[in-house]
């Protein structure tokens, strides 16, 4: 069994890392009563680390069983206190035996152990009932979305109705969840091949009206939906699946060329699908943003026995076929290639680690999901998230956040609306702008915006973690 470490965007989790094992043996010795002094320390330091970044941990006591995992939420007690509880009214609890399903703080002794209550699932369903929520593909929880319910029966402790996430949503939630929106996660793809089956591991996380993990009908990769492999499944599924809907199944792969009706005109050889009601895809005005893109595409069966169609389709801007990570814009395409290059060449930057004490990771992100800021959510263009080095990590030193946000235009209602943005958005961590109208410009190029950047984050962690810090 492993302890896996990841942040909670509503029923998303987004994968941050595995607890190394000296780590999770400490936290099982602990919450069994069975800990020495150096478990308990080493449990200080790891529960208290995810608590200040506010990560919880997954627990694959239930891994034979497929599906989802329990969730172990870390609490703080009091000044270098901290304890790990389940969550409440949780739909899925630990399995027989494993030393979380105790309820209490450690030391006290309780063995009662939490009864499963339901909890609305969050399920991939492009048909979904019309009496049905279904969650905002734009991440946005505003007064007209159709979240409220939901969020409404969370807020009054009851369970609230299944949630329907249509195709952009679905994208949306595989890429995260698969972690294609992270530079250091993708570092080590060369082509699709490679990423393509983090895609259907990710959709493990989800479920299909039907009950049933959404990966038992994501096909990534061409090779995986030619040879009627789509069709026995889809045949499989349909005696379980709610009366009046078509089953369906997921397409998921990378597209080179797009026109408004098909995806690969041009390159056959990486999947060409028909879709006669058309392709969504990201645009600026009338203006379709260049891929490559990854696409999500939905067949169902024509009629009895009949052939499989592409019913609605959506494609999403990436980086290139072999760094999957979404862009919104050209720019944003070239100010992630330039902030990726100069962050690794700044990790590497050996004055800056003798100047921290060691070395440090950083993480190029593009959010897909809100931050949660008053007086209404966010979400920043990057983030790039600094871990402190290895000789100053413990409970009270969090990671560095930085946020980093593309100006696309000079026009002045925009930046209004941007600089309202801006005030939530540094909430999360400093933040920098980079001016796409200038990346060309000779005397304020990309080059030098990014440079500037990066030598402002290093002056900050200098302040943060260097020597005459404190370190």
């Amino acid at each position: 069994m492993v302890l896996d470490l990841v942040r909670h965007a509503g029923a998303v989790f987004e994968w941050e890392r595995m607890l190394e094992p000296e780590e999770e043996a400490a936290l099982r010795a602990v919450k069994g009563r069975e800990a020495g002094p150096e478990q308990r320390a080493l449990y200080l330091r790891t529960v208290g680390a995810a608590r200040a970044r506010d990560l919880w941990f997954l627990c694959d006591c239930r891994h034979e069983e497929g599906g989802s995992r329990p969730v172990i939420v870390p609490r703080k007690d009091g000044p270098q206190r901290y304890s790990l509880t389940n969550l409440p009214k949780s739909r899925l609890p630990h399995a027989e035996g494993c030393v979380f399903a105790l309820v209490g703080k450690e030391g006290e002794g309780r063995t009662r152990r939490h009864a499963p209550a339901p909890l609305h699932d969050d399920r991939f369903d492009p048909f979904p009932p019309a009496d049905s929520a279904t969650g905002d593909d734009d991440g946005e929880d505003d007064d007209d979305s159709p979240m409220r319910p939901v969020m409404a029966a969370m807020r009054d402790g009851v369970a609230p109705p299944p949630r329907h996430r249509r195709v952009p949503a679905m994208l949306r939630l595989l890429m995260q969840t698969a972690r294609l929106n992270r530079l250091g996660a993708v570092e080590g793809f060369s082509s699709p091949a490679d990423w393509l089956p983090e895609i259907r591991h990710a959709a493990e996380r989800f479920f299909t009206p039907d009950g049933k993990p959404a990966s038992g009908l994501v096909f990534a990769g061409p090779e995986s939906w030619r040879g009627g492999a789509v069709a026995r499944r889809l045949e499989e599924r349909e005696p379980g699946w709610p009366e009046g809907r078509p089953p369906f199944a997921m397409l998921c792969g990378s597209a080179l060329s797009l026109s408004d009706t098909v995806i690969n005109p041009d390159h056959p050889r990486e999947g060409r699908l028909s879709v006669p009601s058309g392709v969504a895809s990201l645009r600026i005005g009338e203006t379709r943003i260049q891929g490559p893109w990854v696409f999500l595409a939905i067949v169902v069966r024509t009629g009895e026995g009949g052939p499989l169609a592409c019913v609605t389709a959506c494609a999403r801007p990436v980086f290139s076929p072999a760094r999957p990570v979404p862009v919104d814009s050209g720019a944003e395409r070239r100010a992630f290639d330039t902030l990726a290059r100069r962050l690794r060449d700044m990790e590497t930057d050996p004055a800056l680690r003798q100047a921290l004490g060691g070395p440090v990771r950083m993480e190029l992100e593009k959010p897909l999901t809100d931050f949660r800021t008053a007086p209404k959510p966010c979400r920043p263009d990057f983030i790039v998230t600094v871990a402190p080095p290895e000789t100053q990590r413990r409970a009270d030193r969090e990671p560095a956040r930085y946020v980093i946000e593309v100006m696309g235009s000079d026009d002045e209602e925009y930046r209004k609306g941007k600089a309202r943005a801006h005030a939530r958005m540094r909430r999360i961590g400093r933040l920098f702008r980079m001016e796409a109208p200038e990346f060309d410009d000779r005397r304020n190029g990309i080059e030098r915006q990014a440079a500037r950047i990066m030598r402002d984050i290093a002056g900050d962690l200098r302040r943060r973690w260097g020597a005459a810090a404190g370190a």
